[in-house]
């Protein structure tokens, strides 16, 4: 994440085609909320190259409301029983999407499916999709600097940041903790049947997916994971270290609550903390499971258009629509997609961009700024002191092919697609996130050495820069 100059705050990706960003950009123009506004938002995809930006004041605005909306127990249930709703109508849409024999379905019916996903996935997506960021951008250095102010003078200075990764360590099990413990327990019986190891797909088939990747996980794979992880040494041992992580966030927060007779204002803010670390896992399922029900309207469409879905995944939804009742496929402006395509969303208006005209929105909004150095810092999520070859990727696809075991992984940010080559890495470097982000809270299970945050990392590091990475400090060095 970085500040442009024109005021954008930018993330940054690998590759999302227009079908998949087509739900996040209508909800942010379309979808209506009571009490809520959507910031406006800019996607510009370039081959490889994804930048996904919210604009900056509006998003500030935002989370000016959120420390409103949040500064009490009954505001923040109010607020949660919201995200609880529309989540619930989203996964319910979801359940019944992918029970249905598409095949059977008429023309008219297709479309109709298109639309009704749209509309109750809609809410969930632009309250999550906006609170969460703005929550992650403005939020966590508001309650940092609540922490700290109020562990100053209490806490030796060396100390402070230990007790506020304490303290701000999360307390609830993540989905990637789940899905570790529920395939630990399994191998350790060393019995298993069949059914039971579908019980776990049933749950988690889902963590595979990304904005790039649209291959969930299937069957065999957790079959092959289960007996893999039966033969691992001191399964028992690893289990029982498993299931005591959040139990030992949970005592030590209390622990720390206790000692330095911390304010209930401040009590407050750091439940709010937890459960947003909770509601970023259940965003990126909604997404995740999201993406997929239209990604398997694309296939039918495929199926009976014999179009190629790495041509239809450049067009947007209502021209989806049009192939499904005869329209042909603009071959010429999908080639020019390919290269640049992009969108702008704000209240009551979508703009599309094709070919050279996103390409100029691109410079014109967003401009390259360079950035000279050797030492950059970020939010030193987990301890450690390592070196290595960075491997710098643009996205899930670039890092599958780049990253060997013991790289220092480079990145944006994670999604759950990610997770296999975070396992195998050093050390993780984020330009975007916090202490709530998906990398942050990966690498404290995982006790990989990770800083988030650090704003400039993919533009100063280069793919087999050696460097080190100071987990604890924040600190990110270039050694040659």
């Amino acid at each position: 994440m970085k500040k442009s100059k024109n005021n954008w705050i930018v993330f940054g990706r690998g590759t999302i085609t227009p079908h998949i960003a087509d739900v996040i950009m209508r909800t942010l123009s379309y979808a209506k909320v009571e009490g809520f506004k959507s910031p406006r938002a800019l996607y510009i995809n370039n081959e490889g190259n994804l930048w996904w930006s919210w604009k900056r004041r509006d998003l500030k605005l935002l989370g000016d409301k959120l420390k409103i909306d949040l500064a009490s127990p009954k505001l923040v249930e109010k607020n949660f029983k919201m995200f609880d709703d529309y989540l619930a109508l989203a996964f319910n849409n979801f359940e019944k999407t992918i029970k249905l024999d598409l095949k059977k379905f008429s023309s008219e019916e297709l479309i109709d499916c298109y639309d009704e996903i749209f509309k109750e996935t809609c809410s969930a997506q632009v309250v999550l999709a906006a609170n969460i960021d703005a929550f992650d951008i403005f939020l966590e250095d508001f309650l940092r600097e609540k922490i700290v102010g109020e562990l100053e003078g209490k806490v030796p200075d060396d100390k402070i940041e230990e007790v506020y990764k304490a303290l701000t360590q999360t307390t609830y099990r993540t989905y990637i903790n789940e899905q570790e413990l529920a395939v630990m327990r399994l191998a350790v019986k060393k019995n298993f049947s069949d059914e039971s190891i579908a019980k776990i797909y049933n749950k988690f088939w889902w963590t595979n997916l990304g904005w790039e990747n649209m291959r969930p996980h299937s069957l065999a794979y957790f079959k092959s994971l289960v007996k893999q992880k039966a033969k691992t040494k001191n399964l028992s041992k690893k289990l029982k270290d498993l299931e005591s992580i959040v139990i030992k966030n949970r005592q030590k927060h209390n622990e720390y609550i206790k000692k330095f007779k911390l304010s209930k204002d401040t009590q407050h803010w750091l439940d709010v903390f937890d459960n947003y670390v909770r509601y970023h896992d259940l965003r990126k399922e909604m997404q995740c499971k999201c993406i997929y029900s239209f990604h398997l309207l694309l296939l039918e469409v495929s199926r009976r258009t014999k179009f190629k879905v790495d041509d239809l995944e450049w067009l947007w939804h209502h021209e989806i629509k049009g192939v499904i009742l005869g329209k042909k496929v603009d071959t010429r402006k999908v080639k020019q997609r390919k290269k640049w395509v992009g969108a702008m969303a704000s209240f009551n208006k979508l703009d599309l961009f094709d070919g050279l005209e996103a390409r100029r929105v691109k410079l014109r909004e967003l401009p390259e700024q360079e950035v000279k150095t050797s030492e950059f810092k970020g939010s030193g999520a987990t301890k450690g002191l390592v070196r290595g070859r960075a491997k710098v990727c643009m996205g899930i696809m670039d890092a599958l092919k780049k990253m060997k075991k013991n790289d220092i992984l480079v990145t944006n940010m994670t999604t759950p697609d990610y997770v296999p080559v975070m396992k195998i890495a050093k050390a993780i470097i984020t330009t975007e996130g916090g202490l709530t982000c998906h990398a942050a809270i990966i690498a404290r299970e995982f006790k990989i050495p990770c800083v988030v945050g650090t704003k400039v990392a993919m533009q100063v590091l280069k793919d087999n820069d050696m460097v080190e990475v100071n987990a604890g400090e924040g600190i990110v060095k270039v050694i040659k």
